[in-house]
């Protein structure tokens, strides 16, 4: 009961922490990446802080104290009589680099919540909600009609994906206990709301031509008769999905552990409810006024998520190593946006981590009971630009990170706190091109108890 009391007190200084971490984070200046303008949006989201130190390592990897989403199969790892809930949270600090600029924000966000517990000795649960893509950009570009003739074209959205899953894995024990198979399967409700606009300005007296080369321009006006417009589509988001994982392990005689995992995310056809709204206005210090709404229409459409498959292997001395490698693959050519067929030419792509830890001693003292992790990331990234213009062809768009972790147990439970430093590289300032610099910092609960047995003393 004392132990139970614990974790409770645990959980809920943890979420108080995180709740004034999120206020501190929303009151920084937030950043918004260009990149999240193609396809479904940045996909390179936030897991959580156990998995972001080991390099995103999961597919061979199940725990008893851990909800890992990346493999369904992994839910075999909960004891048969205890309850796991995992909740985290993460703040990034991002810096965007052109050839000529450069400017700097940050933001925060929960990255997490889930939960599992037993059914049987062999049939496990687990279920959460987590972040599937983020969209948020702005852009902008400076046409010259003639001499004395400017427009801008403006370019900007929002939103994104979430999913809830609801997961349950078998196991199957082979030749006394040494071989173990589980199989898993999540099903995931996907849903989110994103939006997409571009714009034609002709008119704004607080807008600046800052790409002009004639210095002596400063304020562009033409004909009073011809209104700003815009055009966008708001795009809501509701559909299921299917998440197969497989995972087989080898106990050698000294204790030592040998993994291999795979996990197959089924091709989808996401339906939509779409809403187009085209209309003009004027601007005056930033105070957009409506004149007239040309379109406001409702229609249903369907959005091509593409396949992937990953795969793991694992090597691990229980409660003292582990080292493991993940691979995936995700078929991005597959990719169509409504009817926009050829509007972003995406590219498949190849995701690889790897990533350790070590404990040196539980029963130590503290810091030798500490678990410290290190992990490697690399995404072959699914754009390439040529000329600005994104396409098949050109420079692609990759990313690199280097993770470190912490792992602080709660003495007396089997809960952990987990701590996250991540920093990576996404792009390139080659070829008119952005780069973008991220530390990422990221905080995660994973707290255990035994909540299916009656003790006989209290």
């Amino acid at each position: 009961m004392k132990i139970k009391k614990q974790i409770i007190r645990s959980v809920t200084a943890f979420l108080l922490i995180i709740t004034g971490l999120l206020q501190t984070a929303t009151a920084q200046e937030a950043l918004s990446s260009p990149y999240s303008r193609y396809g479904i949006g940045n996909t390179n989201v936030f897991s959580n802080a156990f998995s972001s130190s080991i390099g995103g390592v999961g597919y061979a990897l199940s725990r008893n104290n851990i909800v890992n989403f990346k493999n369904p199969a992994s839910y075999c790892g909960v004891d048969t009589m205890s309850f796991v809930f995992d909740v985290g949270f993460h703040a990034d600090f991002l810096t965007m680099s052109s050839s000529k600029t450069q400017v700097s924000g940050m933001m925060g966000a929960l990255s997490h919540i889930a939960f599992a517990f037993p059914v049987t000795s062999h049939l496990k649960m687990a279920a959460g909600l987590v972040p599937l893509s983020d969209i948020d950009y702005e852009a902008s570009e400076v046409v010259q009609v003639s001499d004395t003739t400017f427009y801008r074209k403006q370019y900007d959205g929002y939103g994104g994906l979430n999913k809830v899953l609801l997961g349950a894995a078998y196991d199957f024990a082979f030749s006394k206990q040494k071989d173990n198979l589980s199989l898993g399967l999540n099903v995931e409700y996907l849903f989110g709301r994103y939006t997409k606009r571009s714009a034609l300005i002709f008119n704004d007296n607080t807008d600046t031509l800052f790409n002009s080369t004639d210095t002596s321009i400063h304020r562009y006006t033409v004909d009073s008769s011809l209104y700003n417009s815009r055009d966008g589509v708001i795009y809501d988001i509701k559909s299921f999905n299917f998440n197969i994982g497989l995972q087989y392990f080898h106990t050698f005689n000294n204790g030592d552990r040998f993994g291999i995992g795979g996990s197959y995310v089924l091709p989808l056809s996401l339906n939509t409810n779409n809403t187009r709204q085209f209309y003009t206005f004027v601007s005056s210090n930033g105070v957009e006024s409506t004149r007239d709404i040309v379109m406001d229409s409702s229609y249903s459409g369907k959005i091509t998520f593409p396949q992937s498959f990953g795969l793991g292997l694992s090597y691990e001395k229980p409660k003292k190593f582990f080292i493991g490698a993940d691979a995936q693959f995700t078929q991005w050519s597959q990719f169509r946006l409504q009817s926009e067929d050829a509007a972003d030419p995406l590219l498949d792509s190849w995701n690889i981590g790897f990533g350790s830890e070590i404990t040196p001693d539980i029963y130590g003292n503290y810091f030798a009971q500490m678990t410290y992790r290190i992990g490697l990331n690399y995404d072959e990234g699914y754009m390439s630009f040529d000329n600005d213009r994104i396409s098949t062809q050109g420079t692609r768009i990759k990313q690199y990170s280097v993770a470190l972790g912490l792992g602080f147990p709660v003495r007396k439970s089997s809960t952990l706190i987990n701590l996250s430093f991540e920093y990576g590289i996404k792009g390139t300032t080659a070829n008119n091109l952005i780069r973008e610099n991220f530390f990422r910092i990221g905080l995660s609960l994973s707290a255990k108890d035994r909540w299916f047995f009656k003790r006989k003393y209290q």
